[in-house]
């Protein structure tokens, strides 16, 4: 997706703030836009809009004989887009991917273990390693055959910490050793419902668990500390307005997710829509 301009963004965020506190009738020019008319793609320069509609766009001179009164703001030639909006968001899980390591780039078993070695030296505080995004489809096929991820591939690191990597449909996670030790997941000698174990030939884990399995792992991992969590969903939050979003839907939301959200609208810090 192509990044917008400062420039860009800055103007979106007045129009958003104009559609839904301006009264007063307000024109918009020198700008470039498009619109249909008689189902033909046009190019605009002007329009007016008045509690946060639009009703008319012609040229600034048309516009100005229309509404005399108007309030008149120079678009300085910049494009005008719409406030984008995202109906299917979920900002926390995106909130606590970016502070892991991303992965979905990877091409192999080896680069992973090699991000994740540099990613270990990079944060040495860190109790466990996550990542997210790993996709068996994109590695290099060894002998025309997709490499099985295990274990014994993270352990190969030595890295003496917990490693905990989500595949990128969510579903799916890859454990080493040490993860599967300090959970006891090795307890579990058949797969819980709705939920699979990988198992070896031996019936040992392999360190792949998949649907509710997941939940063998992830509540021992400790969760991000309520001060860091809003620091990161801020950030997040900003990025989605450098993309032109004004607006999301983000469904199902927990407690502590409202909190966030709650705590940064009281201090105006939520810099777009949230329906929840």
């Amino acid at each position: 997706m192509t990044r917008i301009s400062i420039k860009t963004y800055c103007l979106l965020i007045i129009l958003n703030t104009l559609f839904t506190v301006q009264a007063k009738v307000t024109i918009i020019h020198n700008v470039k836009g498009t619109s249909i008319n008689q189902y033909q793609l046009v190019t605009i320069d002007a329009m007016a809009f008045e509690y946060g509609r639009i009703i008319s766009l012609d040229s600034k001179e048309q516009l100005l004989k229309a509404y005399p009164d108007a309030t008149i703001i120079d678009g300085k030639g910049n494009y005008m887009l719409p406030g984008l909006h995202d109906a299917h968001a979920d900002m926390m899980q995106a909130t606590l991917m970016s502070q892991q390591l991303d992965l979905s780039t990877s091409t192999s078993i080896a680069e992973i273990t090699s991000k994740i070695k540099l990613y270990s030296e990079q944060h040495p505080k860190l109790q466990w390693l996550e990542g997210y995004g790993w996709d068996e489809k994109n590695w290099d096929k060894i002998q025309g055959k997709t490499p099985i991820p295990t274990s014994h591939d993270l352990d190969k690191i030595k890295i003496n910490k917990p490693m905990w990597l989500k595949h990128r449909n969510g579903q799916t996670g890859w454990a080493n050793s040490k993860a599967m030790e300090i959970t006891f997941a090795n307890n579990y000698k058949s797969s819980p419902t709705a939920g699979t174990i990988v198992f070896d030939q031996e019936g040992h884990h392999t360190g792949i668990y998949m649907g509710r399995a997941l939940t063998i792992i992830q509540p021992h991992i400790p969760a991000l500390r309520p001060e860091k969590k809003l620091m990161a969903m801020r950030k997040q939050l900003k990025s989605l307005t450098a993309l032109g979003l004004t607006s999301i839907d983000d469904s199902g939301i927990d407690f502590r997710t409202f909190v966030v959200y709650k705590g940064l609208a009281r201090n105006n810090k939520l810099p777009i829509r949230v329906n929840a």
